[in-house]
This record gives structure tokens, C-alpha cells and sequence, in this order.
């Protein structure tokens, strides 16, 4: 499954991806053409799908789950979405370890 929003394309994701409140994205996947999309039916995700793929905007914080249903309703995939204010980059490195001090 691969999502794509307005300024990036991710490949390959596998089960969660976090989403900063308002944007819109777009979940491509290689399941059939009648698969049926689920959410946790709250006001975190809008949906609106397109066969084996679909369109979101994240419209509140919190966490919802996707669910693609097929044929005989198997689940084909679970996606866990977290919708946060901002993203936030992760810490920079201060090259040591706990115990270690710098040396000058």
C-alpha cells in the first residue's frame, strides 16, 4: 500500500502512518477493484472510495483505524491513522551514549 499527499509519495507502508490535521491524502493499494473501505466511524477520517483506492482528509486529532474488506468480507489490510497537530523531527544526536561523557 502506498499513500500519497500533496507534496510526497510513501511506498510500501505497513501499518500506521501519522497525518498532520487537515491534509489530504490518498491511499493506493494492489486489491481488487471491489474492495470496501471502513473506518472507526468518528470524525478523525473522511473517506471517500475509488475501488482499490481511496481519498482522506484528516479532519480531527486523534486515532482511526482503516480496514479493507474483500471478497467474502476478508480483511485484506489494517491501517492505523494518527491524526496530530504538527509533526515533529526527531531529536539531534548529542554523540554519546547514557554514562558517557563528551570528551574535549
Amino acid at each position: 500500500m502506498d499513500v500519497a499527499f500533496k507534496n510526497a509519495k510513501v511506498f510500501n507502508i505497513r501499518d500506521r502512518i501519522d497525518v498532520v490535521k487537515g491534509e489530504p491524502f490518498t491511499l493506493f493499494t494492489d486489491a481488487p477493484d471491489n474492495t470496501r473501505w471502513f473506518t472507526d466511524n468518528d470524525p478523525v477520517l473522511a473517506v471517500t472510495a475509488k475501488g482499490k483506492n481511496a481519498d482522506f482528509s484528516a479532519d480531527a486529532i486523534g486515532t482511526s483505524t482503516i480496514f479493507l474488506i474483500g471478497e467474502a468480507n476478508v480483511l485484506i489490510k489494517e491501517l492505523t491513522v494518527n491524526v496530530v497537530a504538527s509533526i515533529e523531527p526527531p531529536a539531534v544526536s548529542l554523540n554519546t551514549t547514557a554514562g558517557k561523557a563528551i570528551a574535549k
